[in-house]
């Protein structure tokens, strides 16, 4: 028996970009389901165990703050708790560095004292779509399927399942950004570690240790980030090619990715002082999946727009990102940033999937190319277009307005009273 459950807004994805669409929903009187496949929030915050919050602050010498909103609520509370450092900088970016399993604490209540349904352990495999208007998702549950019905809906699943199912146009690129599989590794001499990350010894560390031929690493410019709790890091030195669209990648990517994690911490306890007694002490639930579909929306935001600082007339998000790009088969990262503490502008319209009317899309699978989503895709302005997503989605659902018809003005004047920068 198919159950059905009726809601003004359902957001469909409970990481970063979701949970601040369902608060944003919410706040407006919008009754709202959260739907989340895992059994807890945060995506790839929390179950791919990514130790460091990006896309807050420019990467010039002003370091100029770009995202504020749900998502800076969300650092105040991992602070209130001591599971924040930073903010830090790390090459050519300004990074927060918070701890992953106190942040499945935080999201949890905040979505729970707002009064967000939720509904974890399901995952989208339909929908019903009435010329441009969705009426219902499918969802798969260990107590069978369940009907949701919403006036709005929000797709932040990061693939664009229900953008892909509902037959949205969506791209994806020939050669995908490759994933990570990152671990954490406690019993390290913290102090030991820190000069060697701060003199960029690390990398001359793991170049040499490559061309001796005795460790197969994947990555020359990983990365390892301290953890607030004194002694442990994780470790980001993985890459792994992967369609997170296909579960035989997927597979693959998982069995490859653990294989690497032994190979790493074998590198890390010989060649690195302070990790001689290292042990590993968490391996991320899955691969960390960086780019599969992409909606296209009625604008397309691009690589020119985003290294030149574009501005728009419809603003709904401010990011100042690099475009960071891990190509599958080599072991540096492109990294091409703006200009000093320059910024660019992501337009409502990127929330916009062509043909629908009751639809938003945010966080990895906004309307942009392959090459803008390197930039767009981490914590911070998927966050911050999440916030726009969930309040674009209750104003049309209280009064009744297609998402493309809402006037923009009013939907301003709500993401700057949620206090957002645009």
């Amino acid at each position: 028996m198919v159950r059905a459950e009726r809601k003004d807004v359902v957001v469909l994805g409970g990481g970063p970009c979701g949970v601040a669409a369902a608060l944003a929903a919410r706040r407006l009187g919008a009754s709202v389901l959260l739907v989340e496949r895992y059994g807890f929030l945060g995506g790839t915050a929390t179950s791919g165990l990514y130790g460091s919050l990006c896309g807050f602050y420019t990467s010039g010498p002003e370091q100029v703050q770009v995202v504020k909103g749900i998502a800076w609520e969300m650092v105040e509370l991992l602070s209130s708790r001591d599971a924040l450092m930073g903010p830090v900088r790390s090459g050519a970016m300004v990074v927060l560095l918070y701890d992953p399993t106190i942040l499945r604490l935080v999201l949890d209540e905040m979505v729970l004292r707002e009064g967000v349904e939720l509904l974890l352990h399901s995952t989208v495999v339909g929908v019903r779509r009435e010329g441009g208007r969705l009426t219902s998702v499918r969802v798969c549950t260990k107590s069978g399927p369940l009907k949701l019905e919403g006036k709005v809906f929000v797709d932040a699943t990061g693939d664009a399942d229900a953008s892909f199912l509902a037959g949205v146009p969506v791209e994806k690129a020939e050669v995908l950004q490759a994933g990570s599989m990152m671990f954490r590794v406690s019993g390290v001499r913290t102090e030991e570690v820190i000069p060697l990350l701060l003199s960029g010894e690390l990398r001359e560390r793991v170049r040499e240790a490559v061309a001796s031929g005795e460790y197969d690493l994947p990555r020359e410019d990983g990365n390892l980030i301290p953890l607030p709790r004194e002694g442990n890091f994780v470790v980001g030195f993985s890459r792994v090619p992967v369609d997170g669209t296909d579960v035989f990648s997927l597979t693959r990517a998982e069995l490859e990715g653990r294989k690497q994690v032994g190979e790493c911490l074998r590198f890390l306890r010989e060649r690195i002082p302070g990790f001689e007694n290292a042990y590993l002490s968490e391996i991320a639930f899955h691969v960390g999946v960086r780019e599969t579909r992409r909606v296209r929306g009625r604008h397309v935001l691009t690589e020119e727009e985003v290294l030149s600082g574009a501005r728009f007339p419809d603003p709904v998000a401010r990011c100042a990102w690099p475009i960071e790009r891990h190509h599958p088969h080599s072991r540096t990262t492109e990294l091409r940033s703006l200009e000093g503490d320059n910024w660019y502008q992501i337009p409502y319209r990127c929330c916009l999937p062509l043909g629908m009317e009751n639809l938003l899309v945010g966080g990895r699978c906004l309307s942009t190319t392959s090459a803008a989503q390197a930039s767009t895709r981490v914590l911070a302005p998927s966050m911050a277009t999440g916030q726009a997503c969930g309040t674009a989605a209750a104003l049309c659902a209280l009064q009744g307005l297609p998402a493309p018809e809402l006037p923009y003005e009013e939907l301003r004047r709500e993401l700057e009273g949620g206090g957002a920068l645009l």
